[in-house]
């Protein structure tokens, strides 16, 4: 049949023919062919990246990891392609050292897809207590506080630099690790600085001495000058300690210290009893030369010092001597009553 022609008129020309528009349903038939094409290609690309019937991955024998390290097991399954899960567990076989892989899930030797997960267990040490912190405490503190949380404690000396003596460093094994009931834990204690040893001075001058001696970890002592002609002035003849002496840190090192000749300081000694005139003197490696002037009984200044030969300060000779002079009551008092006349003193007769 076919289609009605419909006319239209213009208004210049012959009449022009048009075609009528094409039936509803053509377009509808042509929609569903297109939307069953694309479900059509969906499906195919879903079974294409594994659905379905997808790529099936390979079955591969699962290693054995026991007894390895947490690293080392790792490594041997991660390059198979297995994915790794750690778990940590208490174990107390000896064998099996904290840290170390006891077993595994799949076991060794299965056949496990590549890229599945297995599961390492590892080792945390036994099963136990767990060591307290005492670190910073007092030893006798520690040492309580240890066995009053059931362990057995045993204090161990330990230097270190900076710790005071009698204060806790640390424990073995450390705090917060496994230790059976009634198990040894050991209490390292500070025993202060470790001991310094007395460096070799012997013929360094007395400079350089005490520059190593400071490097050392120890202290300057005194210096004793002794007068030699046989080494240079200045340098050092011993020490005390002597050298390669273990003393604890800081402690002070005396020198012995040649001089060409010994020299002394005149002391100041004027008011001092005659005693202790004399012993000051000797003290300052002086000879003591005495000469006395009378006073009369009574005199504040009796039996003490009212001039000494040498200034005070004076830079002498060792040995030199000090003049000094003592005031000496040279007569008794006599005691004379009111209103009496002495008496003369007796007259030897001649024969």
């Amino acid at each position: 049949m076919t289609a009605p022609v419909r006319r239209r008129s213009l208004v210049v020309g012959a009449p022009e023919i048009i075609e009528a528009p094409p039936a509803p349903w053509r377009t509808v038939i042509v929609l569903v062919a297109v939307v069953a094409a694309l479900a059509f290609a969906v499906t195919a690309l879903t079974d294409q990246l594994g659905g379905g019937s997808g790529i099936e991955l390979p079955r591969l024998e699962a290693p054995n990891v026991a007894g390895d390290d947490v690293p080392t097991a790792q490594a041997k399954l991660e390059a198979l392609g297995f994915v790794v899960q750690v778990l940590y567990q208490p174990n107390e076989n000896a064998a099996f050292p904290k840290g170390t892989t006891f077993t595994q899930n799949p076991r060794a030797g299965a056949k496990v897809p590549q890229g599945d997960i297995i599961t390492v267990y590892v080792s945390d040490g036994p099963l136990g207590l767990q060591v307290p912190d005492v670190e910073g405490q007092q030893s006798t503190d520690a040492l309580s506080f240890i066995q009053r949380s059931g362990f057995v404690g045993e204090p161990v000396q330990a230097f270190d630099e900076s710790v005071r003596p009698g204060q806790v460093l640390g424990t073995e094994p450390e705090a917060g690790q496994r230790v059976p009931q009634g198990g040894l834990i050991r209490i390292r204690v500070s025993s202060g600085p470790a001991p310094r040893t007395v460096p070799v001075v012997l013929n360094l001058t007395s400079a350089q001495a005490l520059v190593e001696i400071g490097r050392a970890g120890l202290a300057p002592g005194k210096i004793t000058r002794e007068v030699r002609t046989d080494v240079p002035p200045g340098a050092v003849l011993s020490s005390d300690p002597a050298a390669g002496t273990q003393i604890p840190k800081d402690s002070p090192v005396s020198l012995t210290v040649a001089v060409a000749e010994q020299r002394a300081i005149v002391p100041f000694v004027i008011g001092l009893l005659q005693s202790t005139a004399a012993s000051v003197v000797s003290d300052a490696g002086l000879q003591l030369s005495v000469i006395t002037i009378p006073v009369v009984a009574g005199d504040p200044t009796a039996g003490r010092v009212v001039s000494q030969g040498t200034p005070p300060q004076a830079d002498v000779a060792n040995g030199s001597a000090l003049q000094i002079t003592v005031a000496v009551v040279t007569e008794p008092a006599v005691a004379v009553l009111p209103g009496a006349t002495p008496e003369a003193p007796p007259t030897s007769s001649g024969g």
